[in-house]
């Protein structure tokens, strides 16, 4: 009788559940319903036009066969046939909407009376990820807490639904980007052409720069593991599958430190804990503090945990004076996380071979946390000592624009921007403006490019302080704007955010 009182019980919470999980679904599918109706009226639009067009043109040829202007009646009544029929199917999709949605809100209504609460989706997932991650329960909730929040921001400021609408919007304002960089090339290249050199202001690589930036990336990659490695086929010419099987023997094989310099290879991660591993390099003098970028779920939610936080960082190292500034939150917490994790096995490594100077680096996500983590121990005396410094590739958006150009931060950081790939333009800020632009654009398809100009000029703009950049020297590597130089060192504030 227990047994079947308990299975009882099971029962009836996995139904409870589920029916919390459905109440979820009504309000999940309320904004894509309107969205779907919509596609289907644009679609019914140009399909009644098109078939109007096609209907009427034999009866326009042969009128003009006989000197008409058109087809007369004839044209006109198939016409009109045709717009009575686009009308019936107009309203009968419109119909079929508001019948859909008040069927979902009648639903939600009996679910919410008979005491189906909402957010049952969110606590399932929760009680996903907690599993995975032990005891950090707390800190999942906040994660997922941040996530649904920006959610519900991304829907509500989404006032233009149809989705055909939105693609022009987005067809517009990638023309305007195409035009504005057309006119900073030509600019560029008439300045080069008549100095004869490169453009005033144009940085490039030497050849210690190029050696730093393609060493540290192999440190990047072999963060990943073997199998991430060996997947993407990223083998050294002279290795075989074989020695690169195992992650130890995979980071040694990718960068060339001994299997016993290797002191510590986390690859299963937790939230704000991404996998990394730390090396002593002695050919090159150096600890090496590797960072693994985005592969599980917790590594999502870091990245999404992308509201701003407070940091405290410094302004020129000569006088320590500090600048206070924000950050990405997500990077800060797992930068904070590795710097008490790592603390004592990188001061010992260090006290073990003086002279080796401190390297953290990572790709992607792990960029993002190694530019923050290399500016909290580069406030240590012990560490700065040591030249501690960064090398940060597919650099996220991670520091405020008073942090990201502060000379403290150009000497201990530097990131790598491929083409023109949006993780290192993209933020909160970056995104809300997207949106504006997108909601703005999307009806001006059939506009002057004057006017779409103009309509982008008057809408609300975040400030430069809101927004997030990569930090300190930023190398543009296969840019379309700086032809020929395969590589050149850019403002990240006036050169990754340059739309008029």
């Amino acid at each position: 009788e227990c047994a079947q009182m308990e299975d009882s019980g099971n029962t009836g919470e996995t139904l409870w559940s589920g029916l919390g999980v459905l109440r979820d679904g009504i309000g999940a599918a309320a904004p894509l319903l309107d969205m779907g109706f919509g596609a289907a009226q644009a679609g019914v639009n140009l399909g009644f036009a098109i078939g109007k067009f096609a209907a009427g043109a034999p009866f326009q040829v042969a009128g003009r066969a006989v000197g008409a202007k058109d087809g007369g009646a004839a044209q006109r009544s198939v016409e009109s046939l045709v717009d009575s029929i686009h009308l019936i199917t107009k309203t009968s999709i419109s119909a079929s909407h508001e019948i859909t949605k008040a069927s979902l809100a009648v639903g939600d209504s009996a679910l919410d009376i008979g005491g189906v609460d909402r957010g049952q989706v969110h606590q399932l997932l929760t009680t996903h990820v907690e599993s995975q991650v032990g005891k950090e329960g707390h800190q999942v909730k906040e994660a997922l807490l941040g996530l649904a929040t920006l959610l519900a921001e991304v829907g509500g400021n989404m006032t233009v639904t149809n989705p055909l609408l939105l693609m022009q919007g987005a067809s517009s304002l990638a023309m305007l980007h195409e035009e504005q960089r057309a006119e900073r090339i030509a600019k560029r290249e008439s300045d080069e052409a008549s100095a004869q050199a490169p453009a005033p202001g144009v940085i490039l690589p030497d050849n210690s720069d190029l050696r730093n930036l393609s060493h540290y990336m192999r440190y990047s990659a072999a963060a990943y593991g073997h199998l991430a490695v060996q997947f993407l086929g990223a083998i050294p010419s002279d290795k075989s599958r074989s020695e690169m099987f195992g992650d130890e023997a995979c980071i040694s094989a990718l960068t060339g430190v001994s299997l016993e310099d290797i002191l510590i290879v986390i690859q299963g991660g937790e939230l704000y804990r991404p996998g990394h591993f730390v090396a002593v390099d002695r050919k090159n003098r150096e600890v090496v503090v590797a960072i693994r970028g985005t592969m599980r779920m917790q590594d999502v939610l870091v990245d999404l945990v992308c509201e701003s936080a407070d940091f405290d960082s410094v302004l020129d190292e000569g006088g320590l004076e500090t600048v206070r500034g924000k950050v990405h939150r997500g990077f800060l917490k797992s930068a904070q996380r590795l710097a008490s994790d790592l603390h004592q096995t990188v001061a010992e490594a260090l006290e073990n071979n003086p002279g080796y100077d401190l390297v953290i680096t990572g790709h992607s996500l792990g960029g993002g946390v190694a530019t923050l983590l290399a500016l909290l121990w580069a406030q240590i005396p012990a560490f700065r000592s040591r030249n501690a410094r960064a090398y940060s590739y597919a650099s996220p958006c991670s520091v405020c624009r008073s942090i990201s150009q502060a000379p403290f931060t150009r000497k201990h950081v530097a990131s790598v921007v491929t083409g023109d790939d949006f993780v290192s333009r993209f933020g909160l800020a970056t995104f809300r403006e997207l949106q504006r632009s997108l909601v703005a654009l999307a009806p001006l398809a059939n506009s002057s490019y004057e006017e779409k100009v103009e309509a982008c000029r008057g809408l609300p703009r975040q400030g430069l302080d809101e927004k997030l950049f990569c930090g300190g020297k930023v190398w543009w590597l296969e840019s379309a704007e700086y032809h020929p130089h395969p590589i050149v060192q850019v403002d990240p504030i006036k050169e990754l955010h340059r739309v008029k």
